[in-house]
Formats: C-alpha cells, sequence, structure tokens
C-alpha cells in the first residue's frame, strides 16, 4: 500500500503539468495579441470568435461562452487597454461589443442570454433559449 501511495504522490505534479500543457497549447492558434494575457485559470468556450484588443487582460477563472460556435464570425470584441477582472462571466448570444478602455470589476457578469421561463412547469435545463440579444459596452466604462 504504501508502494501505491508513493506512486500516486509522484504523479501528481506530473498530472498538473500536463493539464497546464494543454491549456497552454489552447491559446497558440488563436489570434489573441503578443501585448495581450489570459490567465491559464480562464475557461473560454469558443475562442475562434473571439477578437482581443492590445494590451488587455483577462484575468483569473474568468468563464466565457460563445454560444453560437458555429458561426465563424467574431461574437465576442473586446477593445484595447481592457480588463476583464477575476471571476468575471460573459455569455455571449448574438453579439458582445467591449470598448476600447474599459474595466469590468471582479464578479461582473454579462447575460447575453437567458432561458424562456414562460412555462413554470418546465425545468429550465430543458427550455428555450433567447439568444437574439446583444450587448455593446462604450469606451472608457468601469462595470
Amino acid at each position: 500500500m504504501f508502494k501505491y501511495l508513493k506512486m500516486k504522490l509522484t504523479m501528481s505534479p506530473i498530472y498538473y503539468r500536463m493539464i497546464n500543457i494543454i491549456r497552454t497549447r489552447a491559446w497558440v492558434n488563436s489570434e489573441v495579441p503578443k501585448t495581450s494575457y489570459i490567465s491559464q485559470t480562464a475557461q473560454i468556450i469558443g475562442l475562434d470568435q473571439i477578437l482581443i484588443g492590445n494590451h488587455t487582460t483577462i484575468s483569473d477563472d474568468v468563464w466565457i461562452n460563445i454560444n453560437h460556435r458555429l458561426n465563424k464570425e467574431a461574437s465576442l470584441i473586446i477593445g484595447d487597454n481592457c480588463i476583464i477582472g477575476r471571476r468575471a462571466f460573459i455569455t455571449v448570444a448574438k453579439k458582445v461589443k467591449i470598448g476600447d478602455y474599459t474595466s469590468m470589476g471582479v464578479n461582473c457578469l454579462l447575460l447575453g442570454a437567458h432561458h424562456d421561463y414562460k412555462d413554470p412547469l418546465q425545468p429550465y435545463t430543458i427550455a428555450k433559449i433567447d439568444d437574439q440579444r446583444e450587448i455593446e459596452i462604450g469606451t472608457n466604462c468601469f462595470l
């Protein structure tokens, strides 16, 4: 049993190293400028539909979800010199535009899509999704 425990402890750092390599490789094929930063703990679904400006930071534990991933045009446009704060959550329905010099604080939510809740007897997980909304945030805004 001791050998099993020792092997498990020695495999653990290798496992975490492999996860970090996989996360890092996810950014290699994207159009992220070299002057911008995306945290390794950020979860981005649909990275190829995102345009990120220069000197932009996407902080730790940010979650970005692009709903229409079959569409190959940019659904989320983040301008230059923006900061997306820790644990921000952005869900993109049709389009979200974030202007230059915009800062999103910690736990900020941009919800472009929501579940249709007209029928109270239908569970929201299988309800229709209203996904035709657009969000546009101007230049030099703080959320």
